[in-house]
């Protein structure tokens, strides 16, 4: 605030004033005429000394500033008076008091920019210098304090909302809580209801206990007596197994002995007969069909009507299926005998088909597909495939459910030497492992009288002894 200008003393005015100032400066100026005339270079120093003081106190581009000032000044307060009072006004406004000098105020300043960096609570505290001025200071704090303040409001409201929140799920909590209570009440009945239902169980759980002991005593006493009448029956029993068993082994050796006897044991049964014959043109029918599971292109062998089989399997003909009909089929004629022509009343069979029975196969050994007098590498396998074509059915070992081995030539049996190279040794070895299975299979058929077919035989009893015919199947035709 603008010091009070100080009262005017006596009845001085401003002219009064003016009029002393001049009368002064008319006195100087005479004095320095004088001074002049007498003494001119003196005065001219003097005057060059004073232009120098005026010039180090005021420059020209100042007098405006000045002439502000000085016209502030008056009767109430001096030009210096208003350089003081504006001075003091600076200080207060950068320190908050009139007292002290703007190096004073300076150091205020630079001491709470430097708090500012030291605490580093705006938002770069690297933008407030201690050289900045006072507005551009005013205006940085301004714009922290509005980044501050929305960044506040944001917190607010989202603290508003997270006491909603908060509010709302207390109420559900309350409101779980509540059914939580409700829904134990009712176990709580249930478990009261549930334990009386378990005193109940267990008082007739007694009774029948009791009951339960009772007729196990009885029954204890009848059982006694059923054991002691089943360990007898019992013994009746394996001695009748015993007699069984002995008589298995009897019928099959009578079994073994028929086959060697009579190889038409071995079709067992005839599959039908001929029942038309179109000599001319080498058609002739047979009573079976497609109901009875009759395929295109299954061969059948044709024996008299006596049943007589030659000891290699062979018959008086084959026939070969092209056409088929619900109950009868029709057949090309492959094979006749000279002299002894394919008739009415003819039986035909092939040992893989029947009617109703699967009939199981053990293949083993070595077998000559294309009758060039050796063995062919896959022999056995394309035995098995006519089979599983035919409709029977492979198996990979001999035992009491296996109808018939097919038995080829025995493999070639190496000799294993010690220092053989590995990759020899584990060849012979994989050789010996067939050759083994081999007698194995065989001794097992021999024990379980097995019936044994050779090559020739197995062609002649599925009617493929037929060489062409042979040829065709053995190839996929």
């Amino acid at each position: 605030m603008p010091a009070p200008r100080p009262q005017a003393r006596g009845g001085l005015t401003a002219i009064h004033y003016w009029f002393i100032i001049f009368v002064g400066l008319w006195l100087v100026s005479t004095v320095l005429l004088v001074i002049l005339y007498t003494d001119q270079s003196k005065l001219k120093r003097e005057n060059d000394t004073w232009r120098a003081e005026r010039d180090r106190l005021v420059r020209g581009n100042e007098l405006d500033t000045l002439r502000a000032w000085y016209d502030k000044s008056g009767p109430q307060r001096s030009f210096v008076g208003v350089i003081n009072d504006e001075r003091a006004d600076a200080v207060r406004l950068i320190g908050g008091s009139g007292s002290g000098d703007l190096s004073a105020a300076q150091k205020l300043v630079g001491d709470v920019v430097a708090r500012i960096g030291r605490e580093a609570k705006v938002t770069d505290a690297s933008l407030y210098a201690a050289d900045a001025d006072l507005v551009s200071l005013l205006t940085r704090l301004y714009d922290d304090f509005t980044k501050n303040a929305d960044l506040l409001a944001s917190l607010k409201a989202e603290n508003d909302q997270l006491k909603r929140e908060d509010l709302k799920r207390m109420q559900a909590s309350a409101e779980e809580k509540r059914q939580f209570q409700d829904a134990a009440a009712d176990l709580q009945g249930r478990v009261q209801a549930l334990h009386q239902e378990y005193d109940q169980s267990v008082q007739q759980r007694q009774e029948q206990i009791a009951q339960l002991t009772q007729s196990l005593s009885q029954s204890r006493e009848a059982a006694s007596a059923d054991q002691k009448r089943l360990l007898s029956e019992n013994e009746k029993l394996d001695e009748q197994v015993l007699k069984l068993a002995n008589i298995i082994i009897s019928m099959r050796e009578q079994q073994k002995m028929l086959y060697e006897q009579d190889p038409a044991v071995l079709v067992k049964k005839m599959d039908g007969e001929v029942i038309d014959v179109i000599s001319a043109a080498g058609i002739a029918y047979i009573n079976i069909g497609r109901k009875d599971r009759v395929i295109a292109g299954l061969t059948f062998e044709v024996y008299p009507p006596s049943g007589r089989i030659n000891p290699d399997g062979s018959g008086k003909g084959t026939l070969e299926v092209i056409g088929l009909g619900p109950d009868t089929a029709e057949c090309r004629v492959v094979r006749f005998a000279l002299g002894d022509p394919i008739t009415v009343g003819d039986l035909i069979g092939n040992l893989v088909y029947d009617r109703q029975k699967i009939y199981r196969f053990a293949v083993i050994g070595g077998f000559d597909i294309n009758a060039d007098g050796s063995t062919d590498d896959g022999g056995a396998q394309v035995i098995q495939a006519i089979i599983e074509d035919w409709g029977g059915r492979t198996v990979d070992l001999v035992d009491e459910t296996t109808d018939f081995l097919v038995l080829g030539a025995e493999p070639y049996r190496p000799a294993l030497a010690e220092d053989a190279p590995p990759e020899v040794k584990a060849g012979a070895e994989e050789q010996l492992r067939v050759h083994a299975s081999y007698l194995h299979m065989r001794e097992q058929a021999r024990v379980l009288a097995v019936p044994i077919l050779t090559q020739t035989q197995f062609y002649n009893f599925m009617g493929l002894s037929g060489s062409g015919r042979r040829g065709r199947l053995l190839a996929g035709g």
